[in-house]
């Protein structure tokens, strides 16, 4: 009952991915390391159409003509905390010597880029800026830095404004918040340079420095996707609904789950694995998370929120709405509408409310009129609802005089608990002064295991539709016909119809007669023009029911 609803994502994610190589700006990673420690990414968008210059310029440090990197292995050299991290400048070669004397110089420069300040891009919190000269707007070349605050009332207002030409992307500022932390060196040549492991007065080594050891230019990166809703269903107080979800990467870089939380006043009911947690999922790969729902009382809508965090840079946190009741039985339909059905919510008068019985659901049909199902007491009721012709397409005629006529809709519901392939009836209370005398099927069938069709349900000693007064009771075989898992697997499902048939062969709303067989035969089927809209409507018929026993 707790099931995912993919919305065909994987499709659409496809299409999404192809848009957003044409939407966004360009991409960077910094790869930043902390001391010895591995180096860590984070992920910035260039903004090339808006700072052409400025982003020119920065690409010719990452790598120029002649495949020189003056931006690898270079140092963060300024620290000034809540304010900004500046970086580009300095690289550090012990070889020269010491940190303090000759071992560090500036990289070599290019000339000054022209100063493209606009307060479209201004220096807000992870904005990425060019610095300069004080008094000289266009004197920017190598170096700049992240904003770690809102400067924009400073940076903005002087020396012409300093040019935002890049932002971190998603959750990258964690990096950055953790690198300015840190201690400053507090002693020349770089007093305010961020340093790790270092005491006053030793000397400095690469292993206490913050470096950019890299920065690649369209890196390869990952791209989260899951689903869009996961549906808890109408669930019974007391029980425990074993689900899931899946992670998806749709990237070109190994995506890494880190966190899974669930927010909103039900968050507590629900169990979250630990499977994807700090795993790497490759690319085009998925990983499946497990979900667990233990309602602990009734509820007419579900309080919870899914997050997904991730180091997706465009997506870090994916969040996925959970929805869902909960009854006092397990049908599917909700207290509340079960206790507006006739009879003060009693529909078939045995003295219970249809809503505290597990294998009675009362429902409005798709014109307003309740329609009360039940099935034996031993056996209950799941996914139990109305809906319209399923394939009003091609729905049959009657003797070629006109098509079927569906008035009260059609009914789709599960019956469970039963022994694999064994017997079970479900009966149809319907509105008072309705005249039916007909019940149609759509889907598979043993006559048609693969490809949906129409099919007539009459009684044929085993399975099939009895008609009396004001009732219809539906006799089923699990496994067999009118069964359209078609799997003796425990759970009968039924989606299906009445209507009336007259003595004339014309579809009727009332009437008696013993009903005539279509014109087209008790299995309809379509010819080859219709070949290609019946396999669609075939597989999301299947898709659907599948998802529904998940």
């Amino acid at each position: 009952m707790l099931k995912a609803i993919i919305m065909y994502r994987s499709l659409l994610i496809i299409f999404l991915s192809l848009a957003a190589s044409l939407s966004h700006a360009r991409l960077a990673r910094l790869d930043l390391a902390t001391g010895s420690q591995p180096a860590e990414s984070v992920y910035i968008e260039l903004l090339d159409t808006a700072a052409p210059a400025t982003v020119n310029n920065f690409l010719a440090y990452v790598e120029n003509s002649a495949g020189q990197r003056r931006y690898d292995n270079t140092f963060v050299h300024r620290l000034s905390t809540g304010f900004v991290l500046q970086m580009g400048g300095y690289h550090y070669d012990p070889a020269a010597g010491s940190f303090e004397t000759t071992g560090v110089s500036h990289i070599p420069e290019d000339p000054p880029v022209v100063n493209e300040f606009s307060p479209d891009r201004s220096n807000v919190r992870g904005t990425i800026a060019m610095a300069k000269l004080a008094g000289n707007p266009d004197s920017a070349t190598s170096e700049w830095f992240i904003n770690l605050a809102d400067n924009s009332a400073n940076l903005d207002a002087q020396n012409g404004g300093f040019t935002v030409f890049a932002r971190v992307l998603g959750n990258g500022m964690d990096l950055i918040d953790t690198i300015a932390s840190l201690s400053q060196l507090g002693s020349a040549p770089f007093p305010e340079a961020p340093v790790v492991n270092h005491l006053p007065g030793d000397p400095v080594t690469p292993g206490n420095l913050v470096t950019l050891t890299s920065v690649v230019i369209d890196p390869p990166f990952p791209q989260a996707d899951t689903v869009t809703t996961i549906d808890a269903g109408d669930t019974m107080v007391g029980d425990t609904v074993n689900g899931g979800f899946g992670i998806r990467n749709f990237g070109t870089a190994p995506l890494r789950v880190t966190n899974i939380t669930i927010s909103g006043a039900d968050a507590p009911l629900f169990t979250i694995g630990s499977s994807c947690v700090n795993s790497d999922i490759g690319v085009g790969l998925a990983c499946r998370e497990s979900l667990d729902f233990s309602p602990l009382a009734l509820a007419s809508s579900i309080d919870a929120t899914l997050h997904v965090f991730s180091n997706d840079p465009y997506n870090p946190v994916l969040d996925i709405p959970i929805r869902g009741t909960v009854s006092s039985d397990r049908d599917g339909v909700t207290d509340a509408v079960e206790g507006l059905a006739p009879n003060g919510g009693d529909f078939n008068r045995d003295g219970i409310p249809d809503s505290v019985q597990s294998n009675v659901a009362s429902l409005p049909n798709i014109n307003g009129d309740y329609v009360s199902i039940e099935t034996e007491p031993a056996l209950w009721l799941s996914n139990v609802s109305a809906r319209n012709n399923p394939s009003p397409l091609n729905t049959p005629s009657v003797d070629g005089q006109g098509l079927l006529d569906f008035k009260l809709g059609f009914f789709s519901f599960d019956i469970e608990g039963l022994p694999a392939g064994s017997s079970a009836t479900a009966t149809l209370h319907l509105p008072a002064g309705t005249a039916v005398n007909s019940y149609f099927k759509y889907g598979v069938s043993p006559a048609s295991p693969l490809l949906a069709s129409w099919y007539r349900f009459d009684f044929d000693g085993q399975t099939g539709a009895e008609f009396r007064d004001g009732r219809i009771v539906l006799h089923f075989v699990d496994g067999s016909r009118g069964d359209s898992s078609l799997n003796p697997d425990g759970r009968i499902v039924d989606p299906g119809g009445p209507t009336q048939i007259d003595s004339l062969g014309a579809s009727a709303s009332s009437g008696g007669g013993g009903g005539c067989t279509p014109a087209t035969g008790g299995e309809t089927s379509q010819g080859p023009h219709d070949l290609a809209l019946l396999l669609a409507t075939t597989l999301l018929w299947r898709l659907r029911r599948g998802a529904r026993r998940r």
